[in-house]
Formats: C-alpha cells, structure tokens, sequence
C-alpha cells in the first residue's frame, strides 16, 4: 500500500522564498549548520529503515516506538537486532553502532500515538563529549525552521549523502486538526507540516516519505525540536502515491527529558536547552488523550518504517488511544 504523497512544490518554493528574504539563508549556510550537528538513521537486523533518531548527546538518543518491534504482550521481541549508522557531525566522527538498550517513555502503550518513543543507548566507542541543544519552545520567532532528512547512500561503506532539507514552520492549518485528533488535543508540543522528502532511492520507497527531524535555527545554530511521530493522508486522487490531503507529524521532545531524570539517568540533566534548563521541566508531563476519540472516516495513518510499509502490503493503523 502507497501511502505518503509527494510534497507540495508551490508550498515549498513559497516557504523559501519567504524566510531567505527575512534572514537571507544560503544553501551553504543551511549545510554549514548541518555538518555542526549529529543525526542518526535506525537499522533493524541489518537491514535500513527510514526511523531516523534524535541523537541527543554521546551515547544517547531517541527514536520512535513505531519502528521498534513489540510483542502481542506489549514487551520488546529480544530476538530483534538495533544498530543506528551516525553522521560525522560536531566532531568528524561517523560510524556504525549497536544498540544497547531501549527503554520506552513513561505511560507508552503499544498501538497508540501517545508517547510514542523510545530511550536509546548506543555503544558508543567515542570519547569525545557533547550535547546536543534542545529546544524548549516551538511557537518561537525562529530565524528558520529546519525540517531535516538524512541520506545514507551505502550502508557497507557508509558513504552519506548530503541531507534533505526544506524551510517551512511550526504553525498550522486546520487540515492538521481535521486529520488527527491526537494533533488536535495537543498543539503545544506536535509540530504538523505537508513538507516531504526523497527516499534515498526508489527501491526504498517509490513515494515520497516525511522529513526525520525538526530544528529551530537561532544565533547560528541549530536546536533540536522534534522527531517524526506519524503522517496522516486522507482523499486518494487516484494517481500513484497521490493524496489530496496530507499532513506530517513531529513531536517535540523536551518534555520528554523528564522521563530520563525521573528514572534517576543523570545524563539527561546535562542537555543545555533554548529558554530554560532541563532541570525547571515539568517532570508529570504526558502528552494528553483526545477529547474526541472517535475514529476519523478516509483517514489513514503511515508509520513506523516507511520503506517497510511501501514495499508490502501494509494495513496502516487506525488513529487510536
């Protein structure tokens, strides 16, 4: 089943064009910022997958549950390998790591879009340290907002490729709202946007897929924002991979250092953040349930492992609570 569309191109050219007059972006500027930050694309029993994580600092990391494999009982399948390939930002250092642990966010339960994600730990060979810089606002006077996709062009000899990226924002329309009610309960920390990237190559994924991470670009930097959740898509046009409505969704992941330091893990009162430190977050968060949870009529839901579900046959899940 061929679920995600392809981008909006007036949309984007539009968006550009809009933020490069305001703070006179460059292509080289943009790149420049990428090679100063780390990104991370999962593997799964050896095998790519379109889940990129959110590397948060030396050893650490954040991905999303829908691409980790769970049992009927809603426990991980021990039998399943994670390794994660990392780019050469911050410190010129790329490799290809395993995955030690997985530890799933407070109140997660499987089948559900609540919070969705997973603590990783990475066997990380580096001694170099650092943190990423998060950022702890959304709806924020950007200079720019980075939606960011990474591009490994050969696993074996784990050649990256240059990133995809593409300029949009953090507001809204109400096609958002109509297509998620999750979305809808939960505006302050879910980033929603029609923006849409190339898989690597088509034996990957035929159709377009969603960008992996969200920044905000400030003062010459990039703070992390967010971390693809789940796309929705509604009213097919009948062409291939054609959908008239499509939305992307990120959650923002601030809130979530909580769950790290309510489990004791000092590391997580490290992260520098932009607007406040981790040490002032509100560490009850929880992303909260829809008050209309009903299911929504034509609207399908793509997540998890993109390449996967293009490939197959795959019936995408309902937008449940």
């Amino acid at each position: 089943m061929k679920m995600i569309v392809g981008c909006r191109v007036l949309i984007f050219i539009c968006t550009i064009a809009r933020v490069q007059a305001a703070v006179n972006l460059t292509a080289k500027y943009i790149e420049d910022i990428l090679d100063s930050i780390k990104g991370g694309v999962l593997v799964k029993n050896g095998k790519l997958t379109s889940c990129e994580l959110a590397i948060t600092n030396i050893g650490r990391g954040i991905v999303n549950s829908d691409c980790i494999d769970f049992g009927a009982d809603g426990l991980m399948d021990p039998d399943v390998s994670y390794g994660v390939f990392i780019d050469r930002g911050v410190d010129g250092v790329a490799g290809h790591y395993e995955i030690t642990r997985l530890t799933t966010m407070a109140n997660f339960h499987t089948g559900t879009l609540l919070n969705n994600y997973v603590d990783v730990a990475i066997d990380w060979n580096n001694t170099v340290s650092w943190n990423a810089v998060m950022a702890s606002v959304v709806n924020y006077e950007w200079d720019a907002v980075l939606y960011v996709r990474r591009v490994l062009l050969d696993t074996k000899r784990m050649i990256w490729g240059v990133p995809q990226y593409a300029l949009g924002s953090t507001s809204h329309d109400e096609e958002c709202e109509q297509l998620s009610n999750v979305f809808k309960s939960n505006q302050d920390y879910l980033i929603c946007s029609n923006l849409t990237a190339r898989a690597p190559s088509r034996d990957l994924a035929e159709c377009s897929i969603p960008y992996g991470t969200v920044y905000g670009l400030r003062y010459n930097m990039a703070f992390l924002m967010g971390l693809h959740s789940y796309s929705a898509t509604a009213e097919p046009t009948g062409e291939p991979c054609g959908y008239g409505k499509q939305r992307n969704y990120y959650t923002s992941l601030y809130k979530y250092i909580n769950n790290g330091i309510n489990r004791g893990e000092s590391y997580y009162t490290e992260f520098q953040m932009f607007g406040l430190n981790a040490s002032s977050l509100d560490r009850s968060y929880l992303m909260s349930k829809p008050k209309d949870a009903t299911e929504q009529q034509g609207v399908q839901l793509a997540r998890g492992d993109l390449y996967r579900n293009q490939r197959a046959d795959v019936v995408m899940s309902p937008d449940v609570v």
